[in-house]
């Protein structure tokens, strides 16, 4: 057993326990982004944190990164006639909106918004910095090339202008996937073409991103727009992780850092 126990919370295993000084400095940065998502009238949906192995194969999901599946296995068969599919619990937020689009066409560029707890399977833990479990918030895009495109343009300064307002020494640097195989084909394609990019802490903690798929998921979950397959883009937060870096930049002072997140003005475009 590995545990890491800090003033207010707890993590065993990659479990963390939230006490409610620290969970409340997580809902109020999660609720900085969830008034951008209102601000771009970013659909808020609720999704299942399960999804079957068809539907996470029908994005290559097991190709890619079989490594980070993490199965939802019962531990008795239930009283039903046949086997139900296999079930993984998603190791990112956007897969299931994907899912749940699958075979749709959109009568307009859609935006929606998802906090899902989210699972991976680690070669190994450390505290809030790389979880089992974790909480992670997307505002996803789908709709023609310019519509992914724009919605990260939109977000990449207002994610900078908060982590400046609050005191974060932050990069952004290109990055392959690291959900992918690092030998595999489309790490080499993002290699060549880059199409993710990260915000990175000073000690090396990504705390967002800014994710283009061009119409892999629109190709995959025959999601469609006017006819074509929809590209996607999505922004990503591990809300875990902003608590980890507020925790080193306020040495614990969970009253200090609520704060400074209640003093940012999330309507301020960063621009």
């Amino acid at each position: 057993m590995i545990e890491t126990t800090t003033p207010g919370y707890r993590v065993t295993d990659g479990l963390a326990v939230l006490g409610p000084d620290v969970a409340r400095v997580k809902y109020a940065i999660d609720a900085i982004f969830q008034q951008w998502a209102t601000g771009i009238n970013a659909q808020p949906w609720d999704l299942p944190a399960l999804l079957t192995r068809s539907q996470l194969a029908s994005f290559d999901y097991f190709d890619n990164f079989p490594h980070l599946a993490v199965a939802a296995t019962p531990t008795m068969p239930a009283d039903a006639d046949g086997s139900p599919e296999e079930l993984f619990i998603t190791s990112a937020a956007c897969y299931g909106a994907y899912a749940a689009l699958t075979g749709t066409s959109l009568e307009e560029p859609l935006s929606v918004t998802v906090a899902t707890r989210c699972c991976r399977n680690e070669a190994r833990y450390h505290g809030l910095r790389r979880l089992h479990q974790f909480t992670m918030r997307e505002l996803v895009a789908l709709g023609p090339a310019d519509h992914a495109t724009a919605h990260l343009m939109r977000f990449k300064p207002r994610v900078l202008s908060l982590t400046e307002h609050l005191g974060l020494s932050v990069q952004v640097q290109h990055a392959t996937d690291p959900f992918f195989d690092p030998n595999g084909s489309r790490a080499l394609m993002q290699r060549l073409l880059p199409v993710k990019e990260e915000i990175v802490t000073d000690d090396g903690v990504a705390i967002a991103s800014f994710n283009s798929h061009r119409n892999f998921f629109g190709n995959r979950a025959r999601i469609s727009f006017q006819g074509n397959p929809v590209h996607t883009s999505c922004v990503a937060f591990g809300l875990e992780r902003w608590v980890y870096a507020l925790d080193r930049k306020f040495n614990g002072d969970w009253a200090a850092t609520r704060a400074a997140i209640a003093s940012f003005d999330p309507t301020a475009s960063g621009e």
